[in-house]
């Protein structure tokens, strides 16, 4: 999986995983078009053995354990994103999952969900109602509070760090104003 983001850092990850009761398997930093830096990572947990395919040698991580994870980093960072076909932002990823994740702990997760169709586009867990929704809308990547405080900075000519606060008040308030 990718994520991309102007805030998280490694020791973020590390700290999710911790939190969700995880191991990554492999963590990797990127250039983003996005945003400052995308990570790459894989996370072994209580789940199956050998991943999706089979084809790992280690146990792969519970929809759960994923969900906890990614949980924790998305409340660090609010603006990151999966890419335009996954999660492209907190809020995205918490209606995507029902919002399972804003408190759940290891010791409360289902480790089998059992999905359901309750109508297109939207599952629900027979064992513990769990949801899991996706959208047939093209999704589009918001650029982040940062980004935006750059842009203005840049138009306005202005390159003192001391305007940053108002600078990111002004790219808040424009973001807010256009959705």
């Amino acid at each position: 999986m990718r994520m991309h983001s102007d805030i998280i850092t490694e020791t973020d990850f590390h700290n999710a995983a911790k939190r969700a009761g995880v191991t990554i398997e492999h963590l990797s930093v990127h250039g983003s078009r996005t945003r400052a830096r995308a990570f790459k990572f894989y996370l072994s947990g209580s789940g199956r053995n050998g991943g999706q395919w089979g084809a790992q040698d280690y146990q792969t991580a519970t929809w759960d354990e994923w969900g906890i994870f990614l949980g924790h980093l998305f409340a660090r960072d609010a603006f990151a994103h999966c890419g335009r076909n996954s999660y492209i932002g907190a809020d995205d990823y918490h209606w995507q999952t029902g919002d399972r994740f804003h408190s759940l702990t290891p010791d409360e997760q289902c480790k089998r969900h059992k999905w359901e169709s309750l109508m297109p586009y939207v599952h629900e867990c027979s064992k513990c109602n769990a949801i899991r929704r996706w959208s047939v809308q093209p999704k589009v990547i918001v650029p982040s509070v940062q980004a935006k405080a750059n842009a203005y900075r840049k138009l306005a000519g202005v390159g003192s760090e001391g305007i940053r606060d108002d600078a990111a008040a002004w790219a808040y308030e424009q973001m807010n104003l256009a959705s």
